[in-house]
């Protein structure tokens, strides 16, 4: 059964686990009044948007039926999906994993040319990357490329050679800069780093 996500229990509209299928699988969050929440089974209408064919309980019991149901629908979503969930598992893993003591942050960040601790990222293109907008993150700057890491902890989300930079901008307010490193301030790669006055391309 997958992990739901806050930013994936949005009321009203139905969440497909693998857009691009049909039928897929998914959920759905809704008023009691309204059916309350569920697992869904969704196809694509001729309009092109996702309707909910099926409902099952959110629980063990009821991602059972609706995985069942999808795969006498639609056998060939099955590898898709599983791939899917063994994808989203490892993302929960990683963002579970143990935070850095002092001593090894400041032994990362002597690694690195420059650091910037604690951004929120904005959002922008970061290709196989797990970064999703509004994570918290470090950013630091490597001699030839620059690395992104879960806030506080040694994973890396992305990694990106100084010859894919297109542009970096470095503004805004929040950034305080506290013990050879920088703090605040927000990050958008493929589009703009903010939180320090400065530009670089």
């Amino acid at each position: 059964m997958p992990m739901i996500s806050p930013s994936e229990q949005v009321l009203g509209g139905a969440y497909p686990l693998l857009d691009g299928l049909s039928p897929t699988i998914g959920w759905q969050f809704q008023p009691q009044a309204k059916g309350g929440t569920a697992f869904v089974i969704l196809r694509r209408t001729g309009l092109g948007s996702l309707k909910v064919v099926e409902g099952f309980p959110l629980a063990e019991d009821g991602w059972a039926r609706a995985w069942q149901s999808l795969v006498n629908q639609n056998p060939a979503a099955a590898p898709q999906v599983l791939a899917m969930l063994k994808a989203r598992e490892a993302d929960a893993k990683r963002l579970r994993s143990p935070a850095l003591d002092s001593s090894e942050l400041l032994e990362l960040d002597a690694r690195s040319i420059a650091s910037l601790r604690d951004l929120v990222y904005l959002g922008g293109y970061v290709p196989e990357s797990p970064i999703m907008a509004g994570e918290r993150c470090d950013v630091r700057f490597a001699g030839d490329r620059l690395l992104v890491f879960a806030s506080l902890r040694a994973n890396v989300l992305a990694e990106i050679p100084y010859s894919q930079v297109e542009d970096v901008e470095i503004g805004g307010p929040g950034l305080v800069k506290s013990g050879g490193g920088f703090t605040g301030g927000g990050l958008g790669l493929g589009g703009a780093i903010e939180g320090w006055p400065s530009r670089l391309s």
